[in-house]
């Protein structure tokens, strides 16, 4: 992979943490920043973005990116990331690590100097809508919604979940058909009415 790609990478991340600390979402546990990410990849075709991370394996634990882990590995390093709360743990599934994240000072001031830049604009705007949708959904609820995505619930436990094709991206083509006829199609409404649509299955 190219050092552009790894950055680019660490940018979405880090825009997807600012959106959350925009949206009082904070701090982020380590599995629920997993299925934000998964969410947001899932759905930036909505609004005719390429996402950083386009597969991922159908975990017990929910999504999990290794890329996107050491990423915030690295961000945390740099001192763009807060990082508390840290634990590796043992259960029923076998081992595993925890920890709180909030993006820091640092990391505000650099989303602020990548905001120059306008495709890396659009990602921070559509994340932080993103987040903005997120933000009436219990934390402890997150995974559920993750469950209900089509791309998610179609496939096993163990296989891989592929949604890295535009034209093909399943929850893109739900998204449209969810607007009435009468109604012009917005792609930032689009991703509250996924998400909104994502927890309301997840009650019953």
């Amino acid at each position: 992979m190219s050092k552009n790609n790894f950055l680019a990478s660490r940018a979405w991340l880090l825009m997807l943490l600012e959106g959350a600390e925009r949206n009082g979402i904070t701090p982020v546990n380590m599995e629920q920043l997993h299925r934000y990410i998964y969410l947001a990849n899932v759905l930036s075709p909505v609004c005719m973005l390429t996402m950083p991370e386009s597969y991922t394996l159908k975990h017990m634990r929910g999504p999990y990116f290794p890329r996107a882990q050491w990423d915030i590995g690295r961000l945390t390093t740099q001192g763009f990331v807060d990082s508390t709360n840290f634990k590796p743990f043992s259960d029923e599934d076998g081992f595993w690590l925890s920890a709180d994240y909030r993006i820091a000072d640092n990391g505000i001031s650099l989303i602020e100097k990548l905001n120059a830049y306008d495709h890396l604009a659009k990602q921070a705007n559509y994340l932080r809508e993103f987040m903005s949708a997120c933000s009436d959904i219990a934390a402890e609820k997150i995974n559920l919604v993750t469950q209900n995505d089509f791309h998610y619930s179609s496939v096993p436990e163990g296989a891989g979940v592929n949604f890295s094709e535009t034209d093909g991206n399943l929850s893109r083509k739900a998204v449209i058909l969810m607007f009435p006829e009468d109604r012009v199609y917005s792609p930032t409404e689009g991703v509250h009415r996924y998400i909104d649509y994502l927890a309301e299955v997840s009650n019953h």
